[in-house]
């Protein structure tokens, strides 16, 4: 009887005991973490030079809270100093979905960011380093909120943070419009050795796309090379991802707005309308063009006549397996004027149709599973069709190509391997059968059909719209 009495208590140690444990093994795991973290990517400070340790303008109370991205003159700092923030700016970032990249969002923010944020579109682009330059030209034909993921491994990282400080000092459109954001692969991060060429200083005076190449050579930038191709899904999630605005568009950097700068308030005006505004599930699609002698156009009328005399064409019309999206644009060439941004018509998409569109936050994400630009866009746009998105063809509002950096399709064999998994996926998870939704599929052997019924048999049943397929587990 009296151990009985003692039950309660002893039972309530029990617990306080093995509560205790658990919070110890936790904080022990953390901290063998974070000591991995910092020994497999941060500074060893034991192994910096010292030699201008004693010549800092700042204090360590000073820079106890600071990042590479603040302002704070960073030619003053000692190369410890310039450690300490370089470790404190990664502790700012986290990972992707695969975990394969440090995202270093909202590192340099547009000081109109809020302001621009009332707008209802924002661009999301994506750069690699040597494209930095060129935001400063996109500019000139788009006066609203951008938002930039730049992709930078190893000295590419310092290189970028030099040149996005230069251009932000230089440009007061850049300092006012865009948000930059960096994307810096886990296992390829910038050498601290070098932590010294930040101190690089460069004046407005000197060409970016010439600064770029004298920081190239000055430290032999081609030694530490990337062996990884661009990240580009991952860098649109993370552009679209922080852009603050209610609508999107994704286009690359040299697919241009027309420079009549009246058109951003119609777009405005359109967006904020009740039928656009209504519309929950929609994408919609300015007309996109390649033009041959990056002239601009101003207006749908400029660009109508480039197309007449021979110097533009429908974007990708020469390459079938990556056009823009079904059907020729005759009709819309042929519209009467309008002074407005209308919807024209509903598209209807064929993968691997790679349509540019302006759609809210909320829509599938870019699969981060694909690396370079090969099927990045279709997939996207078969899963948006799967979640029975409807897309539309605007008028007044284009986009024109013009002569940028070409795109790598190098990992083309390595996406087309990822597709096959993909298809098969959204196959099962959306209950459809996708032969309907496709094309022109991009493997000659084995069909469609083939991949997406192994381990499952395919039930075809005739529908007055369409062909279904019911998909049941084998046994």
């Amino acid at each position: 009887m009296e151990l009985k009495r003692f039950l309660p208590l002893i039972f309530a140690l029990y617990i306080f005991l093995a509560v205790a444990l658990v919070l110890l093994f936790t904080r022990k795991t953390t901290e063998i973490h974070i000591q991995s973290i910092k020994r497999d990517h941060f500074t060893n400070f034991s192994q910096i030079s010292t030699n201008e340790s004693g010549n800092a303008a700042l204090s360590f109370e000073d820079i106890k809270f600071a990042t590479l991205f603040d302002d704070i003159a960073l030619k003053d700092l000692s190369d410890v100093q310039l450690a300490v923030i370089y470790n404190q700016t990664l502790l700012e970032s986290y990972f992707d979905d695969q975990a394969t990249f440090y995202i270093l969002h909202d590192a340099f923010q547009g000081t109109n960011y809020l302001s621009l944020a009332k707008d209802p579109v924002c661009v999301a682009l994506t750069l690699s380093p040597d494209q930095i330059p060129q935001i400063a030209n996109y500019l000139q034909t788009w006066p609203g909120s951008v938002s930039v993921a730049v992709f930078v491994s190893s000295l590419d990282f310092y290189y970028a943070i030099i040149l996005i400080n230069l251009l932000r000092e230089c440009n007061k459109d850049v300092l006012k419009q865009v948000t930059w954001h960096l994307v810096l692969p886990r296992n390829f991060t910038p050498p601290t050795s070098k932590l010294g060429i930040l101190r690089t200083e460069l004046d407005c005076s000197v060409d970016m796309h010439e600064s770029y190449n004298v920081l190239s050579k000055l430290f032999n930038k081609d030694k530490e090379k990337s062996p990884l191709p661009l990240p580009i899904n991952t860098m649109r999630n993370v552009a679209s991802r922080h852009c603050r605005n209610e609508w999107v568009i994704a286009p690359e950097v040299d697919l241009r707005f027309p420079s009549d700068k009246s058109i951003y308030p119609k777009l405005v005006s359109f967006f904020n309308a009740t039928n656009a505004f209504q519309c929950v599930k929609c994408a919609f699609l300015p007309a996109t063009y390649d033009i041959l002698n990056n002239v601009i156009p101003k207006n749908k009328k400029q660009l109508v006549e480039l197309v007449l005399n021979g110097t533009a064409r429908v974007y990708h019309e020469k390459k079938s397996s990556f056009r823009n999206y079904t059907g020729n644009l005759s009709f819309w060439e042929a519209l009467p004027h309008n002074d407005d941004v209308v919807v024209t018509s509903k598209i209807n998409l064929k993968f691997p149709d790679q349509p540019i569109y302006i759609t809210r936050h909320g829509m599938p994400k870019f699969d981060e599973r694909y690396l370079g630009h090969s099927w990045t866009r279709s997939v996207q746009a078969l899963e948006m069709q799967l979640k029975e998105y409807r897309f539309f063809l605007l008028d007044t509002i284009f986009l024109v190509h013009v002569n940028g950096t070409k795109i790598n399709h190098a990992n083309t064999q390595v996406n087309k391997q990822i597709l096959t998994h993909h298809l098969r996926e959204l196959s099962l998870r959306y209950d459809e059968y996708l032969e309907d939704l496709i094309e022109l599929y991009p493997f000659d052997s084995p069909r469609l059909v083939d991949i997406v019924q192994s381990p499952h048999e395919l039930e075809r049943k005739t529908n007055r719209n369409s062909l279904q397929v019911k998909i049941k587990k084998a046994d």
